[in-house]
Parts: C-alpha cells; structure tokens; sequence
C-alpha cells in the first residue's frame, strides 16, 4: 500500500492522473494527498495524543513511517479500514460517556474545517456513514455540521428516545435490554450520570411484543378478579410474568 501510495504522489507531481482511478480520492491534487495522509496516519492511530498531526521529526523515517504505512493501508482499502479504525477508538472509550469531541477530539472538527474542498467528500461521507451505523453516543440535532437525514437514520439511540417511541419507562427499557429482548449499552460520564443507547433497528419488534402485553391491574379488571386475587392466581395463569419496577 505505501508502495502505491507513493506512486499516485509521483504521478500527481508530474501531472499523471492515471494511477488508481477507482480511488475515492483520485481528484485531490499532491498537496491535498499530504494532508490527507498526516491527518489519517496521525489520528486514526490508537496511539495518538491530544495533537497527533504536529509531528517531531517528521522528515525521520521512523517516525513518518508510522504515520504513511497507516494511512496508506486506510486509503486503499477504503472505507472498511477507516471504519475498522474509527471503531477501535471508539471501543478504547467503552464504558465511558463522550460525545464526538470527547471520543475523537480534534478528528472528528478537523473533517469539517480542515478539508472543507469538495474533494474530500469522501472523506465526509465515510465517516457520516460510519456514525450511522456504529457510534453509540448519541447524536444532538443541535449538531449543525451533521445533516439532518444522518440525525433520523443513526442506528443507535438515546435509551430516553427509545423509551418515548415505545411509551415505557426508562427501567422498563433498561430490563428489557437485560432480559435481551433489546440490544442496548450503557455507559457512564464523568459526573457518574448512567447514559444508554439502544438499537433503533429494533424497536418495532419490540413494540409489537409489547402490544401483547397488560399491567396486573388490567388483567385482574378483564378477569373479575381482585389485586388480592388475582397475585394468588398469577404464578399459575401467568407464570413468565415479571415484576419490572416497584411499582
């Protein structure tokens, strides 16, 4: 791949346009390649610190090395391994409530304003892609630099979302995720404060599953029984019946 990588900037530097024409990023001319590479070889590494793209002793073959092998095996083999990447930087989090600057710092703001030319759109749409289908932190409409139909097609939501949509209460969609009727994550911010997302994917399944469903006292008022009763009677006639909350 570094290989190959270097033979596109060869060809972009002597005006040959030829070299690997199914790349996403064919268009970018040699300058742009460079700043593609450093910010690729330097942020996308599990490695990288609070500012990864200024290098120490760049020119240093050990060091760019590093930088140029990682990005030369991401973009051509795009966008699997960018995803691949993204996602082993997410799971180093696990566990742990961030939002996009917390999770990815100035990666994720550098997309936006540091390749803002139309040539790196790719680049912008491998990662919004990537955050419909995996982040798992939720997503703010606030959030101007997403565009609104990414806010409705992300496969992961807020667990106070999911419980509106299906009009339960957040312990009830807590239990239903430990029972494994709902795939769902919890995680916890730095101020101790719990934070789920569940699948979207999955909600009407779920919903339907619940319409068969009635709380105890509906049930008892369909029978003619009392509350009093009616618990007598509830491990016979009812015995996957299971108490979700105190109440």
């Amino acid at each position: 791949s570094v290989c190959r990588l270097s033979a596109m900037l060869e060809n972009k530097l002597l005006g040959h346009n030829e070299i690997e024409p199914n790349s996403p990023f064919r268009m970018l001319d040699a300058d742009q390649i460079q700043r593609l590479i450093r910010y690729l070889g330097a942020y996308m590494g599990s490695r990288a610190g609070s500012r990864p793209m200024k290098l120490r002793c760049a020119n240093e073959l050990d060091v760019s090395w590093q930088v140029t092998s990682l990005a030369a095996e991401i973009i051509f083999d795009w966008p699997r391994v960018f995803h691949t990447a993204l996602s082993q930087l997410q799971t180093l989090s696990a566990g742990e409530k961030m939002g996009l600057m917390g999770m990815f710092r100035h990666a994720y703001t550098y997309i936006y304003k540091g390749f803002p030319e139309a040539n790196f759109a790719p680049l912008r749409e491998a990662f919004e892609s990537w955050l419909a289908e995996h982040w798992k932190g939720g997503l703010a409409r606030r959030n101007r630099r997403l565009n609104e139909d990414l806010l409705k097609s992300v496969r992961w939501i807020p667990g106070n979302v999911a419980a509106a949509e299906l009009g339960v209460s957040p312990a009830r969609l807590k239990f239903l995720v430990k029972e494994g009727m709902l795939e769902g994550q919890e995680s916890v911010s730095s101020t101790g404060r719990s934070f789920m997302v569940v699948r979207r994917d999955q909600l009407l399944e779920i919903r339907a599953k619940l319409a068969e469903e009635m709380p105890l006292n509906e049930a008892a008022e369909r029978l003619g029984l009392s509350r009093a009763r009616m618990r007598q009677m509830l491990r016979l006639m009812f015995p996957y019946a299971r108490r979700i909350n105190d109440k």
